[in-house]
């Protein structure tokens, strides 16, 4: 991941990973194991809706940002997700990899 600073007056739009631009319904038992959580999440599929807009952001000038709990340890699959679901995404918000506990 490359860091990306946009100038002030950009405009940006925010999009959640797990549970936003991923449809995560079919791996909510796996809410209280994090990690398994985050890993499972990537094989899931898009949220359609959600990524045709992040997809009309991006179309309409505006910085997509992808955030999510997951740590810095799944940044390849994350970004490997995102050019695969078609995410334009410029920028991706993760936890450090020595993170533990609930995410932020």
């Amino acid at each position: 991941m490359t860091t990306a600073v946009a100038p002030p007056s950009t405009a940006a739009v925010a999009f959640d990973l797990e549970g936003g631009l991923i449809d995560v319904s079919s791996i909510h038992y796996l809410a209280n194991d994090a990690s398994a959580f985050h890993r499972a999440s990537l094989g899931c599929p898009p949220n359609r809706d959600v990524v045709a807009a992040a997809r009309h952001a991006h179309e309409s000038g505006k910085t997509v940002l992808v955030m999510t709990g997951g740590d810095k340890r799944l940044e390849q699959l994350v970004a490997t997700w995102l050019v695969r679901s078609g995410v334009p995404a410029t920028l991706i918000l993760m936890r450090p990899a020595a993170t533990t506990g609930p995410a932020p």
